[in-house]
C-alpha cells in the first residue's frame, strides 16, 4: 500500500508539475524508495513504468544552482541503475546521462573551488528563480538561474506581452510586474532615442523554460534586458553590453525604483547564484546584509568561491556602474549596414554598388588592416591588400619570421573606437633620421601621421647598480577599462636586467599610474580575468636573475606598483615588494646546469591560452638550442603545474644520462617529471614555500 501510494503521488507530481527538475527528483525519490525495499519481485514493473520518463527529465536536468551534494546522489542512482539486467535497454542512455550530468557538477566543483578560467557562463543577465518544494534531505529550495531572450515588434494599438513558456495560472505579481518594467525601460530609452512607437509586442522568452517564475523579483533583470533590446530594435547609435555574469532580483516601479525582496528569498537566491559561474550579484540594498550573512556562511565551507554582492536602490544606480553595464556608441558602419540591408534601399544600393565599381574604380580605403615586413621595411595594408604607407625599420630576415617578436613590437589597434585604426610602433624597430626616436612608441593616423609619442626614461637602482634610461619596450595587451582603452608594455633594460610594466592610455599615450619592476627581463604576458573575480589580472613568465630561476606571475592591474621578491643585491631601493596574486620559480633541469647556464628561459612573446582556458608555455634549457625545452601547463589560479618535456631534450639529456655524465632516471619517465615539480616554489608574502 505504501508503494502505491507514493506511485499515486508521483503521477500526480508529473501530471501537475510544470517544472522538469521537479519531476526528474520526484522520479529520483520514487526509485530510491524502491531500490531500497529490496524486493526484487516488485522492483522491475514499478521502475520499468518510469525509466523513460526519468531519462527524458533527466536530459532535461541542469544543475546549475544546486549545490553539487543534490545531484551526486542522483548520479550515483544513474550508476546503480546501469547494473540491473531488466534496464538493459536503457543502459547506453543511462551513461551518457550520467557522463553529461558528472561534467556539469565538475564544472560548478570548479567554480566553488575559485577556478572560472575555464567556464562557459556567458557574460549576460541571469535571473535566479525559486522552485516551490524543497529538497528533502537538506531543505534546500530548487533554485533556477534563468536567462531571458527578448523579442520587440510595433503593434498598432496596444501593448502585447508573451511569455514563453506560458503558466497555467501566472501569478497576478509578475502579470502586474512585466508592465512596470517595460515603462520603466521605456522611460530610460526615450532619452536617447526619438520617435519610439507607442505600442509594441514583447515576447518574453524565459530560456530554460522551468516554469518557476513567481512574485515580482524579475523586475530589475527585466528592465535591463527590455532596455537592451530596444536599442537594438530601434537602430539606437547607443548600445547595452554586459562585461560580466551577472544576477539580478528585485521588483521594480515605473519610475525605476527597486523593491527589496524578503530575507528568506534572498538567502535562498544567493545560494543559487552560489553555486554557478556568477560572478556578480545585484541585490537591493536593504536585501544586502541578509544575502552578505549568508555568503559568508556559504564562504566557510568554500573559501575559493568568489562572488561580489552590489546594493543599488534603482535602475539608473545599475546601467550607471560601468563595472556592471557597458554602455557605448555603436560604429556609424554598422548602422549604415542595417539600414542598405531593408527592402526599400535595395534598388539604390544595387546603383551605388555599380557607381564604386565603375566611377570609383582604383580609389582604395584608407583603414590600415594588416602590416607585412620585408627587410628593414613596413608596410601597412588595406583590406584590399594595398599599401597605405611604409616605415624603415631594422627588422632582419630571421626576425621577421619570429611572429611572437614582431606582435611585441608593431600592432594595429582603433584607439578611439571610431572604426578607423591607428598603428602602433615600438621604439628600435623604428630606422629614422632623428636619433632621438630611437627609443619611443609612437601612434600613427591611419594616414600615417604621428598622432603621439611616448619614451620610457624612468631610471631604477639595486644597492650595487644604478641603470640609465636605456629600455626596449614590448606590447603586452590592450583592455579597456572604465570606457578608456588601455595599453600595457613592458620595458627590459639593454644590455642590463632591469625590467619594468606600464600602461598609456591609447588615445593620448599619456602613462597610467605606477611601474611594477622585476630583476631580470619580462618575456610574455596576457590580461584576462583568469581566476574568476571579475577583474582583469596580468600574467607574465619573465627571468628572474637573482634568484636564477624562470618565473611566471599574477598581479591585479591596480596593484602595478613596487617590484618582485629576489635576492638583496637585486632588490630595487625605494620600492616596497608588489602584492601579486602569485608569484612562481619553475623548475630547470640538470641539463641546463651541465651545459653551465645560469638559468633556463621562457619563450620570447609566447604565453598561450588553451580553448580550456590553460596556459602553457616552453622553458628553453639551452639558450644555443632553443627546441632543448619542456613545457609548461597550468590554470590562471597559478597553484597546479603539469610538464610535458621536448623529443629533442629527451635525447640530448638521455644521451648524457647513458653515459654517466647525468643522473638517472631517464627524461620521459613519471619519476623525473616529479623532480622538476618538486622544484617548484609559492612566494606568500615574505619567503618562497614548497605549496601554495
Amino acid at each position: 500500500m505504501e508503494i502505491e501510494d507514493a506511485r499515486k503521488t508521483l503521477h500526480d507530481v508529473l501530471d501537475k508539475s510544470v517544472s522538469n527538475r521537479k519531476r526528474a527528483i520526484s522520479v529520483f525519490d520514487f526509485f530510491r524508495m524502491m531500490i531500497k525495499s529490496e524486493k526484487e519481485s516488485i522492483l522491475e514493473p514499478y521502475l520499468c513504468e518510469f525509466i523513460e520518463q526519468y531519462t527524458e527529465y533527466l536530459g532535461k536536468f541542469d544543475p546549475v544552482g544546486l549545490p553539487p551534494k543534490v545531484t551526486r546522489p542522483i548520479i550515483d542512482q544513474i550508476n546503480d541503475l546501469t547494473r540491473i539486467e531488466f534496464l538493459k535497454p536503457f543502459i547506453p542512455r543511462l551513461i551518457e546521462l550520467s557522463s553529461t550530468l558528472d561534467k556539469s557538477v565538475s564544472q560548478i566543483e570548479k567554480f566553488l573551488e575559485g577556478d572560472h578560467t575555464s567556464s562557459n557562463t556567458r557574460e549576460n543577465i541571469y535571473i535566479p528563480l525559486l522552485e516551490c518544494d524543497t529538497w528533502k534531505e537538506t531543505n534546500f529550495t530548487y533554485g533556477v538561474l534563468d536567462t531571458i531572450t527578448i523579442k520587440i515588434e510595433r503593434n498598432i494599438s496596444e501593448d502585447k506581452f508573451i511569455v514563453v513558456p506560458s503558466e497555467k495560472e501566472m501569478e497576478t505579481r509578475i502579470r502586474s510586474q512585466i508592465p512596470s518594467s517595460w515603462t520603466a525601460a521605456i522611460n530610460y530609452v526615450k532619452k536617447i532615442k526619438r520617435n519610439i512607437s507607442p505600442y509594441h509586442t514583447i515576447i518574453i522568452n524565459f530560456d530554460k523554460r522551468s516554469g518557476a517564475y513567481r512574485g515580482d523579483s524579475l523586475g530589475i533583470a527585466l528592465a535591463v534586458c527590455f532596455i537592451k533590446e530596444l536599442l537594438k530594435f530601434y537602430d539606437s547609435i547607443t548600445q547595452l553590453s554586459f562585461n560580466y555574469p551577472i544576477a539580478l532580483t528585485g521588483g521594480l516601479n515605473e519610475d525605476g525604483q527597486i523593491f527589496p525582496v524578503s530575507k528568506d528569498t534572498i538567502v535562498r537566491k544567493l545560494e543559487c547564484v552560489f553555486y554557478s559561474g556568477v560572478t556578480k550579484f545585484v541585490v537591493h540594498k536593504d536585501d544586502e546584509p541578509f544575502a552578505q550573512v549568508k555568503l559568508c556562511e556559504l564562504q566557510n565551507e568554500f573559501p575559493a568561491r568568489k562572488l561580489q554582492l552590489i546594493g543599488v536602490e534603482s535602475l539608473y544606480d545599475i546601467l550607471n556602474r560601468k563595472d556592471l553595464i557597458e554602455i557605448k556608441r555603436k560604429r556609424a558602419v554598422k548602422r549604415v549596414v542595417k539600414y542598405l540591408y531593408s527592402p526599400v534601399t535595395t534598388v539604390l544600393l544595387i546603383l551605388l554598388v555599380f557607381i564604386i565599381i565603375f566611377t570609383f574604380k582604383g580609389k582604395s580605403t584608407i583603414n590600415p588592416i594588416s602590416l607585412e615586413n620585408e627587410p628593414h621595411l613596413l608596410k601597412v595594408k588595406n583590406e584590399e591588400g594595398e599599401v597605405l604607407w611604409t616605415k624603415k625599420t631594422d627588422l632582419i630576415s630571421n626576425q621577421i619570421a619570429n611572429k611572437e617578436l614582431v606582435n611585441l613590437k608593431m600592432r594595429i589597434i582603433d584607439i578611439d573606437n571610431d572604426g578607423t585604426n591607428e598603428v602602433l610602433i615600438c621604439d628600435e624597430v623604428i630606422n629614422s633620421a632623428a636619433a632621438n626616436e630611437a627609443q619611443k612608441i609612437i601612434c600613427f593616423k591611419s594616414s600615417g601621421e604621428k598622432i603621439w609619442e611616448y619614451e620610457f626614461t624612468d631610471t631604477v637602482s639595486t644597492p650595487v647598480m644604478k641603470f640609465d634610461p636605456n629600455f626596449r619596450t614590448h606590447f603586452i595587451d590592450t583592455i579597456t577599462l572604465n570606457g578608456n582603452k588601455l595599453i600595457y608594455f613592458f620595458a627590459t633594460h639593454i644590455p642590463l636586467y632591469a625590467s619594468a610594466v606600464f600602461c598609456l592610455d591609447a588615445k593620448t599615450g599619456k602613462r597610467i599610474n605606477d611601474v611594477l619592476w622585476h630583476a631580470g627581463h619580462l618575456q610574455a604576458g596576457r590580461i584576462k580575468d583568469f581566476n574568476g573575480d571579475g577583474e582583469p589580472e596580468l600574467i607574465m613568465t619573465a627571468i628572474n636573475n637573482g634568484l636564477e630561476r624562470s618565473v611566471i606571475f599574477s598581479i591585479d592591474l591596480n596593484k602595478l606598483s613596487g617590484c618582485a621578491p629576489s635576492t638583496s643585491i637585486y632588490k630595487f631601493m625605494a620600492s616596497k615588494t608588489a602584492q601579486f596574486n602569485a608569484y612562481v620559480l619553475l623548475p630547470k633541469t640538470d641539463y641546463n646546469q651541465y651545459l653551465k647556464q645560469r638559468f633556463n628561459a621562457p619563450s620570447t612573446g609566447t604565453l598561450n591560452l588553451s580553448k580550456t582556458g590553460e596556459l602553457f608555455f616552453q622553458l628553453s634549457e639551452n639558450l644555443n638550442l632553443m627546441e632543448d625545452a619542456f613545457t609548461i601547463y597550468t590554470k590562471g589560479i597559478l597553484n597546479e603545474f603539469e610538464v610535458d618535456i621536448s623529443d629533442e631534450l629527451i635525447v640530448r639529456r638521455d644521451s648524457l644520462v647513458s653515459k654517466g655524465h647525468l643522473q638517472l632516471p631517464y627524461t620521459n619517465t613519471s619519476e623525473y617529471i616529479k623532480i622538476l615539480k618538486e622544484q617548484i616554489r609559492y612566494w606568500d608574502g615574505e619567503n618562497f614555500t614548497e605549496k601554495r
